[in-house]
């Protein structure tokens, strides 16, 4: 009898252990504070990519795309409107580490980033979503994380790092 309950008790909590981690793992990361990222992190490659200058493709309007810069763009910055930009096969992605996305509005937001469509961004590291206005109202930066998360689906096993950063121009 003792053998049975103790067969029932391992069985369940490794069902329970398994749909624990199902869960954990089917919603894959929560997207991060840029400045605390960098300041846990040390990250100095994304702060590079990040603030300095390094060759960039530029997106805009959906329609227009410009490359700056000598060598292959590490850097792709981007509109909301331009996202369906970055599924299109493209070799120039192919050496881009961060994608930078300036979101200006609510309608903005309604735009999503399926990282399972970006299979020409074989290098990249980062998205960085910067929003530029009060999304949250006033200067408050609580709901970015989710909405961030809304903004950029990732497969849960995806090494990118999704950060949002509040920069609402003076």
């Amino acid at each position: 009898m003792k053998t049975i309950c103790t067969q029932v008790s391992r069985t369940m909590i490794l069902g329970i252990l398994f749909v624990c981690l199902a869960a954990v793992s089917a919603t894959g990361q929560v997207a991060a504070r840029y400045s605390d990222y960098v300041k846990t992190n040390a990250d100095s490659r994304l702060i590079s990519l990040a603030t300095e200058i390094h060759p960039a493709i530029y997106l805009k309007g959906n329609t227009d795309m410009k490359s700056f810069g000598n060598g292959d763009a590490t850097v792709v910055n981007t509109d909301a409107a331009s996202i369906p930009m970055l599924y299109a096969t493209n070799p120039a992605f192919g050496k881009v580490e961060l994608i930078k996305i300036t979101i200006n509005s609510a309608t903005d937001e309604a735009v999503i980033l399926d990282l399972f469509k970006t299979a020409s961004f074989t290098s990249l590291k980062y998205v960085l979503c910067i929003y530029q206005y009060a999304s949250c109202g006033g200067k408050s930066e609580t709901c970015l994380p989710s909405k961030t998360d809304k903004l950029c689906k990732a497969p849960a096993e995806s090494t990118v790092k999704v950060l949002y950063q509040l920069s609402i121009p003076e």
